[in-house]
């Protein structure tokens, strides 16, 4: 697991904050000088130009959705960047839901490439304990039964998780859910047809482009 840099803020009453999560609520709560905002320091992810094309500057932690319809390439490209991550040293909980013990899901990791590396940890159920991981993956939230209030109170839990969110896609070209999902995560990526896009789509990150997930 990556270990996280402690970034120190000095808030306009004195106090010294460390813990990543505290110091982000206080940048948003607190007025700042100039100075102070200059020297902030974020956990950078250092991504390839193709991620950082649909992803954007990602910091962690972050929080991430991904819908589509059924064969969209939602696992799929998730499961590209998991094995991409992995490479880099950091940590994967990848909780295939349903579909963990059926041969699709083998095919699904031989056709992606994705290589055998300690980093990469996979589980068909949702596990009492995520610490320990740089990322969680739900796929899907749907056959998890992860309601929205369940993941809020996850990322209370575990503050420096970045957690991916695979949901399904509905007719009117939205995920399914509750809209107020919109408001927990930082990116949204919408996969059709062997394409990821994040244009017209919310991402905190600055990304807005598309990825080719696998040519039809």
């Amino acid at each position: 697991m990556h270990e996280y840099k402690e970034r120190k803020l000095k808030t306009s009453h004195g106090k010294i904050v460390t813990n990543p999560k505290q110091a982000q609520a206080i940048a948003i709560n607190e007025a700042l000088s100039v100075g102070q905002v200059g020297v902030m320091q974020f956990n950078n992810v250092v991504l390839a130009d193709h991620w950082i094309h649909i992803l954007g500057e990602i910091c962690m932690p972050t929080y991430i959705m991904v819908f589509g319809s059924a064969g969209s390439g939602k696992s799929s490209l998730i499961l590209q960047l998991a094995d991409y991550l992995a490479g880099m040293d950091y940590t994967f909980l990848y909780i295939a839901g349903e579909q963990f013990y059926s041969p699709t899901f083998q095919k699904l990791l031989r056709d992606n490439n994705v290589r055998d590396n300690a980093n990469l940890m996979i589980t068909g159920q949702l596990p009492s304990d995520l610490s320990g991981y740089d990322y969680v993956v739900m796929d899907s939230k749907d056959s998890l039964k992860v309601t929205i209030d369940d993941f809020v109170q996850l990322k209370k839990r575990y503050p420096h998780q970045s957690f991916i969110v695979i949901t399904h896609g509905i007719k009117s070209g939205d995920f399914k859910g509750q809209e107020s999902w919109r408001n927990e995560v930082d990116t949204i990526i919408k996969c059709t047809d062997g394409i990821a896009t994040t244009e017209n789509q919310k991402n905190r990150w600055g990304g807005h482009g598309e990825l080719v997930i696998f040519k039809n």
